[in-house]
Parts: structure tokens; sequence; C-alpha cells
């Protein structure tokens, strides 16, 4: 029989380690060798090569990597750039869908009725991820946004407000995560 001393030492020793795995230092930049991009986001946006990146934790667990590609490595928001997370943990498309909501509901960007037809067009859109897997976003000067699971395209979002209110997550100054804009952004913190 275990006694009321031997389950508090074993749950502090717990807190103890989880405090340790969940303390991990974020990385400061996290853009990959020779800054360069892959081949399907180089085809969209032209001389694309690495702005900033970083990693975004949430209650201390490593969530993903993301890294922010424009041409010559010069973002702005009306000409095409690429974002790419690198997933850390497993995570289902349609949370995936649904969280993106969320933080656009924060925003401020649309109301319930049209997020609500977002939420669907993501989930329908995003599969499910486990560590290492790769979702890119390629916004587009049309307006629409192109999707790539691990290279492989996964369609086309035609809705400009949705592209618009979707890259906002990451790159609107009110984003939940302004460390993580700031290092995608460069570190310039200018936009």
């Amino acid at each position: 029989m275990t006694t009321l001393g031997q389950w508090r030492a074993a749950l502090a020793a717990m807190c103890v380690a989880l405090g340790a795995w969940c303390a991990a230092p974020a990385a400061a930049n996290i853009p990959p060798a020779g800054n360069e991009a892959a081949p399907y986001v180089s085809s969209l946006v032209p001389a694309a090569r690495v702005v900033g990146g970083g990693r975004f934790t949430w209650l201390g667990f490593h969530a993903y990597d993301a890294v922010l590609y424009a041409t010559n490595a010069r973002f702005a928001d009306n000409a095409p750039f690429a974002l790419e997370l690198t997933y850390a943990r497993k995570f289902k498309g349609a949370a995936i869908a649904e969280r993106s909501i969320a933080e656009i509901r924060k925003l401020g960007l649309a109301d319930e009725r049209e997020m609500t037809d977002w939420q669907g067009a993501l989930a329908g859109l995003f599969p499910d991820v486990v560590p290492g897997d790769r979702l890119t976003g390629v916004s587009q000067t049309d307006g629409t946004a192109r999707f790539f699971h691990n290279g492989r395209s996964l369609g086309t979002l035609s809705d400009e407000r949705l592209r618009r209110a979707f890259f906002s997550i990451w790159l609107d100054p009110r984003t939940s995560a302004p460390d993580l804009r700031r290092k995608l952004l460069g570190d310039s913190g200018q936009r």
C-alpha cells in the first residue's frame, strides 16, 4: 500500500521533470539550412528566402516551429509570401481549424456566421498532423491562398477575407503571439 507521503514525493518528482521539459527555451530563429524555400514555395513566391522564424509554445508545450518566406526575404503583405509550420506534436486537422478560428475571433476580423463558414472550409482542407509534418500556406496577390502538407498540394482558398484573416493570426500586430511575430518578421518589429 502506498502512503500519502510516497504519492506526494512521486507527484513532486513528476512536476520537477515536467517543469524542466516545459521550460526548454524557445529558439530565437528557426530558418532551414540555406534560407531557401522548397521548390513548391519558390514556384509561387519568386526568389523566396527566409524572412525569419521562431518557435510557438502553448502552456509551455512546443507546438510548432514557424518560418516566413518572401521574395528576397522582404515581407510585404501585398506581395506573395509563404508561412510554413513544422509541427512538434500530433493535432487533428479539425482542431487546427478550430484553433485558427479562435485566433481570428480574438482579432475581431469577421462575424460569427462568416467564421462558421471559414471553420468548415479550413477543417475540410487541413489534415491530421504528426511530429515533423509541415503545413505551408502561400498567400497570393490574386487574393487566394494555396496550402500544402509536406509539399503535397491540399488545395486553394479563394476567399480574400479568409486569406487575410488566416495569415493575420501570425502577422497582425494584435496577434496573441507577439514574440513569434517579431521573429517571423526578422526581429525588426517595424511592421
